[in-house]
Formats: C-alpha cells, sequence, structure tokens
C-alpha cells in the first residue's frame, strides 16, 4: 500500500492537466513522467489521460485533510 501526500496528488494532477492541454492545443506529443516513468501522450491517449485525472481527483477529494495523507493500492 502506498501513501500519497496532498502535495504528491496535486502534482499527479498538474502533471497530467499540462499534458491535456499541450496535445489539445496543437502538441503533436508530450512526455509525461508520473512518478514511475515516462509516458508518451499523444491526441490516442486523451481519454486515458482523463481517466486517470478523475481518479487522482477522487483520491484528492477523499483526502482526510487532518491527516494529509490517502491510501492508495497500486492496480498495475
Amino acid at each position: 500500500m502506498a501513501y500519497f501526500k496532498a502535495e504528491d496528488i496535486k502534482s499527479k494532477i498538474t502533471a497530467i492537466e499540462n499534458a491535456i492541454d499541450t496535445v489539445l492545443t496543437g502538441g503533436k506529443s508530450y512526455r509525461l513522467n508520473d512518478g514511475q516513468g515516462d509516458i508518451q501522450v499523444t491526441r490516442e491517449s486523451l481519454s486515458s489521460l482523463q481517466s486517470a485525472l478523475d481518479y487522482w481527483i477522487e483520491k484528492y477529494n477523499e483526502l482526510d485533510t487532518s491527516a494529509d495523507i490517502v491510501s492508495i493500492r497500486s492496480y498495475r
């Protein structure tokens, strides 16, 4: 089980949003480092990026702000 602080989750959300924005504004591709490795992002991967964004936003919203940590189970 991995633990992420609010700042870690915000960083992931920002990275995903930047990748989406770059591809949507005409970039052919974007390299995204998700903390586990580099990912080549293209227009074809927008749906999976949106899913990842939704996942991390949900985890961020579930945070107990008094503890500032959320438990995440990896399914990779």
